[in-house]
């Protein structure tokens, strides 16, 4: 995955930049199995994108629990607000 920075000026597209995209053992997991049941890669690929340690990682629990439904009470980022 890669993260591109560009602009277009007066019609001409400049490439500013572009680095490897960092992300999580869980969201590659996730774009595996979603890719796969779109039909876009076969499973055999699916399983060849994602690390044995990142199906470690995104299988092991959280630290944080999660909570399951959202805090109802609004708190302002600043006193008195």
């Amino acid at each position: 995955m890669q993260d591109i920075e560009f602009t277009v000026e007066r019609g001409t597209l400049y490439m500013l930049q572009t680095r490897d995209g960092k992300r999580t053992a869980q969201a590659a997991v996730r774009i595996a199995v979603e890719m796969t049941e779109e039909g876009l890669i076969s499973q055999e690929e699916a399983v060849m994108r994602v690390s044995p340690e990142q199906v470690d990682f995104s299988c092991t629990p959280s630290s944080t629990p999660r909570l399951r439904k959202p805090p109802r009470r609004k708190v302002g980022c600043w006193p008195g607000v």
